[in-house]
């Protein structure tokens, strides 16, 4: 029973109460990640009793934080509290992550971004010859969005490897929905693809290729992951498939 009405949902374990609020029962508004509480999901009541699902808090006065504190579980399989320094996922955020690192690239003279696409990813298909890094950059490549594919959306799978998902865009794009340069077309397939392209031209992992080129200069403290296989069960907030910040363990 949640804010007073009957779900019956069948759930994997790893979904996190979050998850099943806004994905399964609709519960929607702002993006995970949010600061306002406007999705309504932050707070519930469930079997009558309110609980915090998500919620992390920092106070700031005068310059100085004078509370931190993490409301609600991480993980309901393990029963794990969410605490101040919990993984979360990005999302979408991280494409801002991802354009300043191709910049980052240019600037160093290490990628044009009037480059040909196929000139950095080999095994594209010819329908993309046209498409340039800008283009992926300002989505007006064309190349049709992995998301709005229907095995993509039955199964959400979208936590594959960076070859399985090159492999399912080359698939998709053997058609561009228009072509490069010509329309702007929001595609999270252009961001998959400049992902590839950073390790590409680093020669690095996703990871360490973003903790390099803005991460350590920025004296963060934490470390990235992306498409992770190793288990976050320790505060979990995702199931690894996304970006989050993960503090560097002690």
């Amino acid at each position: 029973n949640i804010n007073g009405r009957e779900y019956r949902l069948s759930l994997e374990p790893r979904v996190t109460l979050l998850d099943a609020l806004r994905e399964y029962i609709g519960l929607t508004g702002a993006k995970k990640g949010c600061d306002r509480g406007q999705c309504g999901a932050c707070t519930v009541l469930v079997n009558g009793r309110r609980i915090n699902s998500c919620l992390t808090l920092a106070v700031m006065k005068d310059g100085h934080i004078v509370h931190e504190r993490g409301y609600g579980l991480a993980d309901l399989e393990h029963d794990v509290p969410l605490e101040r320094d919990a993984v979360f996922p990005l999302a979408s955020l991280t494409k801002m992550f991802t354009a300043a690192a191709i910049l980052k690239l240019h600037d160093q003279g290490r990628l044009s971004l009037d480059a040909p696409l196929g000139a950095v990813l080999k095994g594209m298909p010819g329908s993309m010859t046209d498409v340039r890094i800008h283009d992926l950059l300002v989505q007006t490549s064309g190349i049709p969005d992995f998301a709005s594919d229907p095995e993509t959306l039955r199964t959400r799978a979208v936590a594959r490897s960076t070859g399985d998902m090159l492999d399912l865009i080359a698939r998709l794009s053997e058609r561009l929905n228009f072509a490069p340069g010509t329309r702007w077309e929001y595609s999270n397939a252009n961001y998959v693809l400049l992902g590839a392209i950073l390790e590409q031209v680093t020669g690095e992992d996703l990871n360490t290729a973003f903790e390099e080129l803005l991460f350590r200069g920025a004296l963060l403290p934490w470390i990235c992951r992306w498409h992770s296989t190793q288990p976050l069960l320790w505060k979990r907030m995702f199931d690894g498939s996304v970006l989050g910040s993960v503090p560097r363990p002690s």
